[in-house]
């Protein structure tokens, strides 16, 4: 597993390994984040991905997940147009006015 992908899934590993990268982690920073998240999910997860978008949409205040059927974690290469519409239907929603 690649060491950015250990970071998010496993935060205990990321706050003894990450110090000489960021400091603080990144991951102790997410609650930081003001701005709407969209966490975009497809495919088979494996079970460290799994774990790495539960702990980024408990961090991240608000974030919304969209899991996406799909045959591959690739959802954005394997099916581009649903991928786009999930993008651009969350940004229409973000940019609407506040309703009073």
């Amino acid at each position: 597993m690649a060491a950015k992908t250990r970071l998010l899934a496993n935060p205990e590993w990321a706050h003894l390994h990450a110090q000489a990268w960021l400091e603080p982690p990144a991951f102790q920073r997410l609650s930081e984040l003001h701005v709407p998240t969209l966490i975009v999910v497809g495919g088979p997860l494996l079970f460290e991905a799994s774990q790495a978008v539960e702990a980024l949409s408990q961090a991240i205040a608000g974030a919304k997940v969209v899991t996406m059927p799909a045959e591959s974690p690739a959802i954005n290469m394997d099916q581009p147009e649903a991928f786009n519409r999930t993008v651009l239907d969350f940004l229409d929603a973000v940019n609407q006015p506040p309703q009073q």
